[in-house]
């Protein structure tokens, strides 16, 4: 680490090129880091006023693997105070020496900081399955900027992250189905301008994604309740080690003349909230290998929101449910606009507001555009494959809970002795809102259902037309603190009229789409009772 001092500038350099600590705890491993390509350049300089720190982290490479999760979070559990008390004495080690200075010896900080990430990863296994959180290419610039208005130090900075994953590996399904979110985020706290009056000063929180895609599968979401279950178990198996040591609450001295409330409220961490997200789509997998209808996709061109103060609106373009465009998470999710599919249920546009007067009154809207539907008569088959979707997550559901009631069985008959909990009294419904008005309203609904001609194809196919009316619903309520009917709620809905005409050529959509329908259903309920009947042999 060479220094390069200077009268008003010192300057200091780290690097290493491979670098892999191990934590244990009684021969268990917690945790195994390497690092490669590390370099940490910082350059402190003295302003008379304060010091001025610009330091630059430039990472290629690092990864953190757990080798046993269970295993690890148990030795945690199990040493939970051997570990607080290394830390607390850690502690009182660095404050009692001569590095951390009081802040009446010291001047003011301004730091700068810049770091880049090429890769970062935690890896974590649990018998054969394989838990990974990766993030690529991200960057972090952060410094401190001290506000002479307000002569307060205020923090601000960017988090750009384009890939982040979360993935799930398991011999038991398909590697196509392992990554459960992949997104892309870039987040911004910036500085609000000076204004009269205001003397703490405020910030801006600005939240961007690019893509964001969550699919889930049967196979992965038994994994997942598999791992949550454990974690649960072992959280339940050293209950009480973190409320060992009872403290006394301690409240606040509260100021002379104002009521509890407004001595302890806050104010809010950000002035202002700004999210931006495009491309956001959840997806449902069947699992099988079906190229046509292998899962359910929901989302979203775009999603704005803003909140600020006492208002906040949120908004939401192109929303959609749609058939998967693939059965893997990296082709389910939608790359164009879901208007052209052929099965969709397609909303141009949603928005709500709110705003909160200053009499503490709720107001709320939401308005939708007309709902777009278009499916094909033989697309019953993708409700077939989401109920035997259904009937895999239910039969796990119900193995999960039988397990769990032979778990509590067995612990009835070692007798513990309970402590008696306090019955607290029941609270009164108290609403914040002095008064709130909801208005809702939608455009109504379209719904196109086509079959396709195998025949003449040059022609129309035959489709049935179904039209919805416009609604519109206002509810309103009224908190009379004072009257005898303290809470008054008053509704009101208003129905626009619809024509729907039924033509001859719509008889053989109607007729396909009943027949295929009433085949799914036949078949599902004689697969069910032969299950049921198995079940009851057993």
């Amino acid at each position: 680490m060479p220094f390069s001092p200077s009268p008003s500038m010192v300057y200091a350099e780290y690097a290493h090129k491979n670098f892999a600590p191990e934590i244990e705890i009684y021969e268990t491993s917690i945790l195994r880091a390497r690092s490669s390509d590390l370099l940490v350049s910082a350059v402190l300089t003295d302003l008379e006023e304060c010091w001025l720190v610009k330091a630059d982290i430039d990472s290629t490479y690092f990864k953190v693997v757990t080798p046993l999760l269970i295993r690890a979070l148990d030795a945690v559990l199990k040493h939970n105070s051997l570990i607080i008390d290394k830390i607390d004495h850690l502690k009182s080690s660095i404050f009692e020496s001569k590095l951390v200075k009081s802040k009446g010896e010291s001047k003011e900080v301004i730091s700068l900081v810049d770091c880049t990430q090429k890769y970062c990863g935690w890896l974590a296994y649990k018998d054969q399955t394989r838990f990974t959180i990766e993030l690529e290419e991200s960057s972090l610039k952060v410094g401190n900027i001290v506000d002479p208005h307000r002569a307060v130090s205020l923090v601000s900075g960017e988090l750009v992250v384009p890939t982040t994953r979360i993935s799930i590996y398991d011999p038991q399904f398909s590697v196509g189905l392992s990554t459960l979110l992949d997104y892309h985020l870039s987040v911004k706290v910036l500085n609000d301008a000076f204004t009269e009056g205001d003397d703490h000063g405020g910030q801006s929180l600005q939240v961007e994604s690019e893509y964001f895609r969550v699919c889930v599968s049967p196979p992965v979401l038994f994994k997942i309740l598999e791992l949550s279950d454990a974690i649960k178990r072992k959280f339940d198996q050293y209950e009480g080690i973190f409320t060992s040591k009872p403290h006394e609450a301690v409240p606040a001295p509260a100021a002379e003349g104002l009521p509890l409330e407004k001595v302890i409220s806050r104010k809010p961490l950000f002035s202002s909230v700004h999210v931006l997200s495009y491309n956001f789509c959840l997806g449902w997998v069947f699992g099988g290998s079906h190229k046509d209808y292998p899962g359910m996709i929901l989302g979203a061109e775009r999603i704005f929101a803003v909140t600020k103060a006492d208002l906040g609106k949120l908004t939401l373009v192109g929303g959609y449910l749609s058939v998967a465009h693939g059965s893997t998470t990296s082709s389910f999710y939608s790359s164009a606009s879901e208007f052209d599919n052929l099965n969709r249920a397609f909303m141009p546009k949603v928005q709500l507001n709110y705003y909160v007067d200053p009499k503490q009154k709720l107001w709320i809207t939401l308005k939708g555009d007309e709902l777009d539907v278009r499916c094909m008569s033989n697309s019953t088959v993708l409700i077939e494959r989401g109920m035997k979707s259904g009937t895999q997550v239910r039969g796990f559901f119900e193995s999960r809970s039988k397990m769990a009631e032979l778990k509590r069985q067995n612990t009835k008959s070692f007798p513990v002795a309970e402590t008696a909990k306090a019955e607290t009294p029941r609270k009164t419904f108290n609403p914040h809102f002095s008064a709130v008005q909801c208005i809702v309203g939608f455009a109504g609904a379209r719904v196109f259902i086509y079959k396709l001609q195998e025949e003449n194809l040059q022609d129309e196919p035959n489709s049935l037309n179904l039209q919805s009316p416009a609604i519109l619903i206002v509810v309103d309520y009224a908190h009379q603190k004072k009257a005898a009917k303290k809470h008054v709620v008053k509704a009101e809905v208003l129905m626009s009229q619809s024509d729907n005409t039924i033509y001859a050529s719509c008889v053989p959509v109607v007729e396909d789409f009943v027949r295929t329908f009433q085949g799914h259903v036949q078949e599902h309920g004689g697969k069910t009772g032969r299950e049921r009947k198995a079940r009851e042999r057993a």
